[in-house]
């Protein structure tokens, strides 16, 4: 199995946002144990000096081993993504949903005890298809320029208690059961059960619960506006 690293600059960048972006409905903020957003502090930041050292070390480093020894027929021609680029409403829309779901749950959960997880992954080749891939190039099946290319899948977390300690789970906001038990034991049964996740591709499920999935990756996608 190939293992593919996605660039640290796009993971951290991905990552601000999802943590700074707040999401007002009708123009107001809900108060007290309804609270959607934060007033957080400011936003961080970083060197420019440090984010080109970080995104030219994954250039010169993994992406280069990826390309020259790891690559796919579906890669080899414009290299392996390198960065993954979501609008700033997608990631708003996802975590306010993720909040409102679990705050009305009949135990309501606060927002410190939620999170996302960010996993590494590849999307397949031709001769796996999804529903859930339909939308890209507006073709059913996914187009070569995406077949094998790596992404990134998110998914919502809620910290729970496992014997001594406090893990962060993944969990899906509209199914009580995985509040406490894993996902991988709740749709062990049902392996095409929709829970709320975001990846670099739009999703054609009408009932994905709180999934957005919406992004870009580049290449195989013009990299021109990119700064890194």
């Amino acid at each position: 199995m190939k293992t593919k690293t996605l660039t640290l600059f796009s993971l951290a960048s991905l990552t601000l946002l999802i943590i700074y972006s707040c999401n007002v409905t009708n123009g107001s903020v809900s108060t007290l144990n309804n609270t959607i957003c934060s007033n957080y502090t400011d936003m961080s930041t970083l060197e420019v000096d440090l984010i080109r050292t970080m995104t030219n070390k994954y250039k010169d480093n993994q992406l280069s081993d990826i390309n020259d020894s790891s690559h796919t027929p579906f890669t080899i021609a414009n290299g392996d993504t390198r960065a993954i680029w979501f609008d700033l409403e997608t990631l708003k829309a996802f975590i306010h949903q993720i909040e409102i779901k679990a705050k009305n749950n009949a135990t309501p959960v606060q927002s410190k005890d939620l999170g996302i997880r960010i996993y590494y992954a590849s999307y397949p080749d031709s001769a796996e298809t999804y529903n859930d891939l339909n939308g890209v190039n507006g073709n059913y099946i996914l187009p070569s320029i995406y077949q094998e290319h790596h992404t990134l899948v998110m998914i919502p977390t809620i910290n729970r208690r496992v014997g001594n300690v406090n893990i962060d789970a993944d969990f899906n906001p509209s199914d009580p059961a995985t509040y406490i038990k894993p996902i991988s034991s709740v749709y062990s049964t049902n392996p095409s059960a929709q829970i709320p996740a975001l990846t670099g591709v739009r999703s054609s499920s009408s009932n994905n619960t709180g999934a957005q999935n919406h992004g870009s990756l580049a290449p195989p996608h013009t990299n021109s506006s990119m700064s890194f």
